[in-house]
């Protein structure tokens, strides 16, 4: 990817999401990024590669590169928001969220869709019982014991296998794959611009600032980096954010995990 690099004598380890990876070792083998190892939390998708006949032989649909996947680990994710604050006092006070409420927090789709499509199937009265109609999503919409603030929402770059399986667990799987026949289901992402000055940003000052005077109600704002999205939940106490089990249990004192 280009974004950390480390070299190891003849060796060069490069950071990335899971497309990345799958990219890179597709690359045909003439080019300067092309890599002979790669890293993915995903499994491939049939854009990229063709599974041979003989059940474990992956050949890359452009490049015709023939490949082995081994298997080292399963990947767990957390849903945290910080340590304290009103979205910490709201889930302390609730108990942590289903995945209806997960659902309903993320998707891009209205609440009428999320109850009427046929891949819907949310009883949006059930998940936000106090909710004031109101168009911006609060956690006061969870309970009335919840402060009248928004949840934020963060996460990983659309480039992350965190993020596809994040989507395909929380959302309607077909819907967020983009299928035929299913309406389109997303993450409500907040303005490329705001993200990318917030990106640049390494002051925390600077960062709170912008979670006071710019940062929009709802949407998510996404990032490669998880050292991105701690930095953004632990500066807005409203938000809540999903990465990698093993990054949050790094981090576990400044946060709060939820059950889900």
């Amino acid at each position: 990817s280009g974004k950390n690099t480390v070299c190891f004598g003849n060796s060069t380890l490069c950071g990335g999401g899971s497309s990345t990876g799958a990219k890179l070792v597709c690359q045909d083998r003439s080019k300067p990024d092309h890599v002979d190892i790669g890293a993915m939390s995903r499994e491939w998708t049939s854009s990229e590669v063709i599974r041979l006949d003989d059940g474990y032989t992956l050949e890359c649909t452009k490049s015709k590169i023939r490949l082995t996947q081994l298997v080292v680990g399963v990947d767990g994710l957390a849903v945290v928001v910080a340590g304290t604050g009103p979205a910490a006092s709201c889930l302390l006070t609730i108990g942590g969220l289903t995945l209806a409420q997960l659902r309903w927090i993320f998707s891009d789709w209205a609440d009428v869709t999320l109850a009427n499509d046929r891949d819907g199937g949310v009883d949006v009265a059930s998940v936000a019982p106090n909710n004031n109609n109101n168009g911006i999503k609060e956690w006061s919409d969870l309970s009335s014991e919840c402060a009248a603030v928004p949840i934020n929402t963060y996460g990983a770059g659309a480039a992350s296998g965190t993020s596809a399986f994040f989507g395909e667990i929380v959302l309607c799987t077909n819907c967020f794959a983009a299928k035929s026949g299913y309406t389109p289901e997303t993450w409500a992402r907040c303005d490329d611009t705001d993200i990318h000055d917030l990106e640049q940003m390494s002051d925390p000052a600077d960062v709170e600032h912008f979670m006071e005077t710019r940062r929009k109600p709802n949407c998510l704002i996404d990032s490669e980096d998880d050292e991105k999205i701690l930095e953004w939940v632990e500066a807005d106490t409203k938000g809540i954010a999903y990465f990698g089990y093993a990054y949050y249990a790094m981090h576990s004192s400044k946060l709060a995990v939820l059950l889900i």
